[in-house]
């Protein structure tokens, strides 16, 4: 309905049946430059290819959770439940960026740094 609304020149009328969906759309497409980008980050890190694949696994979960919440909550409207599991999801992807971005924050200088 929306994009026949549109074809027929009338945006006006596709945002009003299809609009409401934006929360849901935005949740689900950020995932396309998020999860690369942190997989990217995590690949300049020291950790082992295990331990990278672990974030990646964690941040996809938890992005998954976040995004099915949210677009739960559009659909059937917003509850106490979906916030939670979005704070969730967000936590787990959160963590998944902290533990990356850790690796190369906390690495020591093995001997000092030189001044030469």
């Amino acid at each position: 309905t929306g994009m026949v609304s549109v074809y027929q020149g009338d945006r006006q009328a596709a945002y009003l049946h299809g609009g409401w969906l934006k929360p849901a759309h935005a949740a689900l497409m950020h995932a396309v430059t998020v999860l690369p980008a942190l997989a990217w980050l995590a690949s300049h890190t020291d950790h082992p290819e295990d331990h990278r694949v672990r974030l990646a696994v964690l941040a996809a979960a938890g992005y998954l959770v976040a995004a099915v919440s949210v677009t739960v909550m559009t659909v059937v409207g917003i509850s106490v439940v979906g916030a939670v599991c979005v704070a969730l999801g967000a936590a787990a992807l959160l963590t998944a960026g902290g533990l990356t971005v850790a690796g190369p924050v906390r690495r020591r200088v093995p001997d000092g740094i030189d001044h030469r």
